[in-house]
């Protein structure tokens, strides 16, 4: 079935038990959409603007949206209540991501800065400069501690994200990057970009295990399950699945 918006989709994502999607669009509305069913049974209003990027607790509870209109927004799944409004970023507001243990919110934008929060607490706790162009994503790793963050620099930058200290800067991309993401073991770092490249380092050493080339945008990628394979989606409307040689997991 087709789940209908009145406004054009950004992303998509499910919650951790795969029973709900949460879906944002071009006029800054989240829905919230039972599994197998086509209606929307919540929807989220408040942000100015466009919602970038979506990240929801373990425990299935609070939702993180971030924003053109500047702001990060924690809200309550269940009922829709706006939690907080984060504000400090100057500029769109492009990815964030919850630490292991849902007690800290990193986020990253047009302003090239990656910003720290308790997500308790509703505070900023760090802000953090990474490189001199706009960041277009960031992630956590499974220490809760390291996050990696890349954007229009080409560049993945991996940051101890309590002391703002850079630890690593990895080359390799023609073009910039709209993708990082660990894998679950911590080992591996996986990203994607504009140039239609799809790339495996092994980490921390930042060594490329895996350098591909899709024939077309790569916008989005993720792991399977299990490990072995990545789904990216295509700036061509083709979702295409990479199997990892066993180098790359």
């Amino acid at each position: 079935y087709e789940l209908q918006s009145d406004a054009p989709g950004r992303t998509a994502v499910f919650s951790t038990d795969g029973r709900r999607m949460l879906a944002t669009s071009q006029q800054g509305e989240i829905g919230v959409w039972a599994y197998a069913s086509p209606e929307a049974i919540r929807t989220f209003g408040g942000h100015g603007a466009s919602v970038y990027s979506v990240a929801i607790t373990k425990d299935g509870k609070r939702l993180a949206s971030a924003s053109a209109d500047q702001t990060v927004r924690l809200w309550n799944i269940e009922t829709g209540a706006q939690i907080a409004s984060l504000t400090g970023h100057e500029g769109p507001v492009y990815s964030l991501a919850f630490s292991p243990d849902d007690a800290l919110l990193v986020s990253c934008g047009a302003d090239k800065t990656v910003r720290l929060w308790d997500a308790n607490g509703a505070r900023q706790l760090k802000q953090i400069t990474a490189g001199s162009e706009a960041n277009y994503t960031v992630a956590f790793h499974g220490d809760g501690r390291r996050v990696a963050t890349a954007g229009l620099e080409r560049q993945i930058r991996t940051f101890d994200v309590l002391t703002g200290t850079i630890q690593a800067t990895f080359d390799g991309h023609s073009d910039f990057v709209h993708r990082v993401l660990f894998n679950q073991a911590g080992n591996r770092l996986l990203s994607c970009g504009y140039g239609g490249s799809l790339m495996v380092r092994s980490f921390p050493d930042g060594k490329a295990v895996l350098d591909q080339r899709l024939p077309t945008v790569a916008n989005f990628v993720n792991y399977s399950p299990d490990g072995t394979r990545v789904l990216v989606a295509g700036g061509d409307g083709i979702g295409y699945i990479v199997e990892l040689p066993a180098a790359a997991r």
